[in-house]
């Protein structure tokens, strides 16, 4: 819409509210006025309006990518997601995408799903270097990088479950592991 390029959204979301014919819906009016209401900061709106356009253009990813934006803005990060999956489903290589999907899997405490999904979407395509980045990442997110290389320590992993918790801290002292026995409660 050519008032919306020129950033005159409030008039470019009043003509295409005057034009719409509500019986036969042309996709790129209800995709535009979802993003004049999103500009205008009627952010509640967009997220309905985006949802009036993937219920009724369900093929067109770029509907649920910016419906998941919407529902992220508000906080709904469950149904950003469930948006934003779907949204993959139809371009599985928009890093973009995957990357609001994964942030939002971490901010709910979903990181192992994060990872997965990175995951599906590398079964399919191997090349996508985001995805496989974004695993690593989420992953260094999910436990930090000096534990990394500890938790493929299988000997010494061994090694720990063998001795009691005493027997245990005696050794990282005298490793000087831990900076003193004062620093550490027991019990």
């Amino acid at each position: 819409m050519m008032l919306a390029l020129v950033k005159n959204h409030g008039r470019a979301l009043q003509l295409l509210q005057e034009i719409r014919n509500a019986g036969k819906e042309d996709a790129d009016a209800l995709f535009n006025m979802g993003v004049c209401q999103r500009e205008l900061g009627d952010v509640g709106s967009a997220a309905r309006t985006f949802k009036d356009y993937t219920d009724r253009f369900p093929e067109h990813s770029d509907g649920w990518i910016v419906r998941g934006d919407a529902l992220q803005h508000l906080g709904s990060l469950q149904e950003a997601v469930a948006a934003y999956k779907a949204g993959l489903k139809l371009t599985p290589t928009d890093d973009e995408t995957l990357k609001k999907a994964s942030l939002c899997l971490l901010q709910l405490d979903q990181g192992s799903q994060a990872i997965d999904l990175c995951q599906e979407i590398l079964k399919d395509h191997p090349e996508m270097l985001t995805a496989r980045i974004g695993a690593d990442w989420v992953l260094s997110k999910l436990v930090p990088y000096w534990h990394i290389p500890m938790m493929n320590e299988q000997e010494r992993n061994q090694c720990r479950r063998a001795f009691k918790f005493d027997q245990l801290c005696a050794l990282n002292f005298d490793q000087g592991l831990l900076p003193s026995r004062h620093s550490l409660v027991c019990g």
